[in-house]
């Protein structure tokens, strides 16, 4: 299965367009488990955002004493830099290495509080399920600083749109306050659907910001706990941060468990829910 994955992975990032794209995982998602239809108001119609604008702002998702439970656990747990896996492991207070983003590896996370609660939080399964039209996969959980710097921009720093499955989308929540100085994330509105800039690739601001109109071109601010759902085949990127550091939760849902990665990690609480959508992370 693992093999089958990784060609199915490596297939799908061939298909440019999101229009193909939908067509494909129709296909090719047609016998995976149907997912009922939403009753919720607000789900349907954040469902509808995302598929008009390609990003949503969610209501209230997560507590202030989830985030500070959160954030009390990583304080004892290393970082690292999946660009620079030559800096192996080092202290979010040691910095002398240069490096821009700070990530909490997969079995640190395991064993972090609420991950999996909120994961599941039911209107979002709603959202994500509606627009799949299945069951949805949680194909993957991450947890990063991006580190205040003056540095240029790195990597997803840069305009790109993400290939990670035939039929994905990601749920952001902002553990610290952001601000224009601290990184927000920026996303093209609409660019999911759009034939322009198809190629995998980094783009610059001039290539991608003189061709849409500035009104579509949204910085995503808030306070802790602000959350969104993004189709991330969008055009997007984080802010380079300059005044304060940000520190961002990304679940991943989609059709498929995703062959780039690795499921090697039992997540506390799995057995709590649906043994379908979280069977990637169960012990």
């Amino acid at each position: 299965m693992a093999l089958i994955g990784k060609i199915r992975h490596h297939a799908q990032r061939q298909i440019k367009g999101f229009d193909n794209r939908r067509k494909f995982a129709r296909l090719v998602g047609a016998t995976l488990p149907k997912a009922p239809d939403p009753i919720d108001a607000d789900a349907i119609r954040i469902t509808g955002k995302i598929r008009q604008d390609g990003l949503a702002v969610l209501p209230k998702i997560i507590s202030q004493s989830q985030i500070k439970d959160i954030l009390s656990y990583l304080s004892n747990h290393k970082v690292e830099n999946p660009y620079r896996p030559e800096l192996g492991q080092f202290e979010v207070g040691d910095r002398n290495n240069g490096s821009n983003i700070g990530a909490y590896s997969s079995e640190v996370l395991s064993q972090c509080p609420h991950l999996l609660e909120i994961a599941n939080t039911p209107i979002v399964l709603d959202v994500i399920s509606s627009f799949f039209g299945r069951k949805p996969t949680l194909s993957k959980i991450a947890l990063w600083h991006s580190f205040a710097n003056n540095q240029a921009a790195q990597n997803a720093e840069n305009y790109h749109r993400d290939v990670d499955d035939v039929l994905f989308l990601k749920f952001f929540i902002y553990l610290t306050d952001v601000d224009e100085m601290s990184g927000p994330h920026v996303f093209i509105r609409g660019s999911q659907n759009d034939k322009k800039f198809l190629d995998i690739r980094r783009y610059s601001d001039s290539e991608i910001e003189t061709s849409y109109p500035a009104d579509d071109v949204l910085k995503i601010t808030g306070k802790s706990g602000s959350a969104f759902i993004e189709n991330t085949y969008g055009l997007h990127k984080g802010l380079v941060a300059r005044a304060k550091s940000r520190i961002l939760l990304q679940f991943e849902y989609s059709l498929f468990p995703i062959g780039a990665y690795n499921y090697d990690h039992g997540y506390i609480d799995a057995a709590r829910f649906d043994s379908y959508i979280n069977r990637l992370h169960a012990a």
